[in-house]
C-alpha cells in the first residue's frame, strides 16, 4: 500500500511540475514551502522519512503522503512515527528535502 502511495505521489509530482510553462528547474530548486506534516515512518540510517503533508503551493504539490530526505543539520529525533511537525521543504537537486522541522503547536483542544 505504501509503495502504491509513493507511485501515485511521484506521478502527481511529475504531472504537477510539467504544467507550468515558463518555470524552469531553477524555480523548483530554489522554492521552499513551510507546511504541517505527520510522520508515518523514518529511516534513520538513510535520513529519509515518509510524511503526510499539506499542499505545498510554492512547490506546486498537492497534499499527499511521500518520502523526503532529512537534511544533515535537521534534528532527526523529531521524526517519530505519529509526530505532528511543521516542516520547511525544498525540491532540490537531490529531490524533496526537509531543511527545517519543529513540533507543531497544538491548535486544537484535545487533551
Amino acid at each position: 500500500m505504501i509503495v502504491s502511495a509513493l507511485a501515485v505521489a511521484l506521478a502527481s509530482t511529475t504531472l504537477t511540475s510539467d504544467h507550468e510553462p515558463g518555470h524552469g528547474h531553477a524555480h523548483h530548486a530554489q522554492g521552499q514551502s513551510m507546511v504541517s506534516a505527520d510522520v508515518r515512518t523514518v529511516d534513520i540510517a538513510n535520513r529519509t522519512t515518509l510524511l503526510r503533508h499539506e499542499a505545498m503551493r510554492e512547490l506546486s504539490m498537492p497534499a499527499m503522503v511521500m518520502e523526503f530526505r532529512i537534511a544533515d543539520d535537521v534534528d532527526i529525533t523529531l521524526f517519530e512515527p505519529g509526530a505532528a511537525l511543521v516542516i520547511t521543504a525544498i525540491n532540490g537537486e537531490n529531490g524533496l528535502e526537509v531543511i527545517a522541522a519543529a513540533p507543531e503547536e497544538a491548535e486544537s483542544h484535545h487533551h
